[in-house]
């Protein structure tokens, strides 16, 4: 039962430490992916860009910087 949780806990935790990534990626070259997420219909502005992202789920921004892949959870090893 303890493995579970523990597995549970790492699965969630590297979820949230990919979330952060593409994120911060986001944030880094902001130019960039607004324009990827123009090109897939989202309309992000530069003045409130961070309030913008942060509405955003993590399997949108993984989209955005991989329109290829729809959702990235299927790449996560199990």
């Amino acid at each position: 039962m303890a493995t579970q949780v523990n597995a549970a806990r790492l699965h969630k935790d590297i979820h949230a430490a990919q979330d952060r990534e593409l994120r911060l990626q986001a944030i880094q070259d902001p130019k960039t992916f607004m324009s990827l997420a123009q090109r897939q219909g989202y309309s992000l502005s530069p003045n409130n860009f961070i309030e913008e992202l942060s509405k955003l789920s993590e399997t949108a921004i993984a989209a955005i910087w991989n329109p290829g892949i729809g959702d990235r959870r299927h790449l996560v090893r199990r």
